[in-house]
């Protein structure tokens, strides 16, 4: 069984999303309150780089713990996230750790929930690069996947090869996989997919996707994201 579930909120004003197309209700105050209604307010919050005002939001949320940083670059913020949740939580407790940039759907904690008890690595983002002919994934072969399908009470989840720097998994995990992460985010990026392919886990995904990165050229299909 996993302790009660831990939520680390990596916040920043110096992101790598500028010149992006986001849906129009993805701002970072949006993103917040959405995840807050989804997820509760008590989380642990990664703000670096923040202006005083993002700053201020933040404090009149009432997070757990506000973690304020200045590294300024995506890989900055991924380590400060993944330390704490080592030097803090208990190797069988479980965390979840999102980006400022997604959407989730009503009863994602819950459904989150069920996928750590199946998966290593889990996420509620079904990233649509897993469905295109000709997409980034090279691992993806005629719109498809090599995976298995597993079953859980609220949906059903795939195995997947990679996805974004927003996924849940336990402690316990996250310490036999750390020189993996690090040797993925020595520079200002923190690089996903190649993180992934270095490891030999069960990383699983909700089909259909409970949550959503909010660039509209990767939306996780199948969701009215616009209407959230």
């Amino acid at each position: 069984m996993f302790d009660s579930l831990t939520c680390i909120y990596r916040i920043s004003d110096n992101g790598n999303s500028q010149g992006k197309r986001k849906l129009k209700t993805a701002t970072k105050e949006h993103c917040y309150l959405n995840f807050v209604k989804e997820f509760g307010k008590r989380i642990i919050v990664v703000a670096d780089k923040c202006s005083p005002s993002l700053i201020e939001f933040i404090k009149s949320q009432k997070p757990k713990e506000l973690i304020e940083t200045e590294h300024g670059h995506v890989a900055g913020g991924f380590r400060t996230a993944l330390t704490w949740a080592m030097d803090n939580l208990k190797d069988r407790h479980s965390f979840y750790m999102v980006e400022d940039d997604y959407l989730h759907l009503p009863g994602a904690r819950s459904v989150l929930r069920e996928g750590l008890k199946i998966g290593e690595y889990v996420t509620l983002y079904d990233h649509p690069d897993k469905y295109m002919k000709a997409g980034p994934n090279p691992h993806v072969i005629n719109g498809a996947e090599k995976s298995q399908v597993f079953l859980s009470k609220s949906c059903h989840w795939k195995q997947t090869n990679s996805t974004t720097m927003t996924w849940a998994t336990r402690v316990e995990t996250l310490k036999q996989d750390r020189e993996v992460w690090w040797a993925n985010s020595e520079e200002k990026a923190a690089y996903d997919f190649e993180a992934f392919m270095s490891l030999d886990r069960l990383t699983i995904s909700s089909i259909p996707g409970w949550s959503t990165h909010c660039e509209t050229q990767w939306l996780t299909p199948l969701q009215d994201w616009k209407a959230l």
